[in-house]
């Protein structure tokens, strides 16, 4: 788990965030491993306060899933 918490840069105020991610690794023989990793992102928003200028910015990226299939071929010595 990653927080950020708000911190400020020049005119720029970024409010905090969050990221989540967590993995699991299953071993099925000692050459083969299936690993599956969901990561999870909070939403991510900044501030713009300058004199000229005022801004507002979110994004909010989707959940990701992914599985990744380990085949370790040669010697395990």
């Amino acid at each position: 788990w990653i927080y950020n918490s708000p911190w400020r840069q020049f005119e720029l105020r970024y409010l905090e965030w969050n990221q989540l991610t967590l993995a699991y690794t299953h071993s099925f023989s000692r050459t083969v491993s299936l690993t599956g990793t969901a990561s999870y992102n909070a939403l991510n928003r900044h501030r713009l306060v300058a004199p000229m200028v005022q801004e507002d910015y979110s994004a909010q990226y989707p959940a990701r899933f992914t599985l990744k299939l380990l085949k370790t071929f040669g010697s395990s010595k």
